[in-house]
């Protein structure tokens, strides 16, 4: 079990139904391309977005688009 704020929780399960899959198979699939050991010498590939910087982005822009949709503008900024 892995505990998160309700936001990250909600932007979670949005960014997992916009792939196609569950919350559980969307993160599970995220640690695993994060944390893949197979891969050659880490320190010479690009390395990903942060899992947690890719869930605040996708909050940032569901509240934007929300004041959007109500007229309001971005919602608690």
């Amino acid at each position: 079990m892995l505990r998160v704020s309700p936001a990250i929780h909600e932007a979670a399960t949005l960014a997992a139904a916009a792939h196609g899959k569950s919350l559980n198979q969307w993160v599970s699939k995220v640690l695993h391309d994060t944390l893949d050991t197979h891969a050659p010498d880490r320190r010479l590939m690009p390395q990903p977005e942060p899992v947690q910087h890719r869930i605040q982005r996708a909050v940032i822009q569901r509240e934007a688009r929300l004041g959007a949709h109500h007229g309001l503008g971005p919602v608690g900024h």
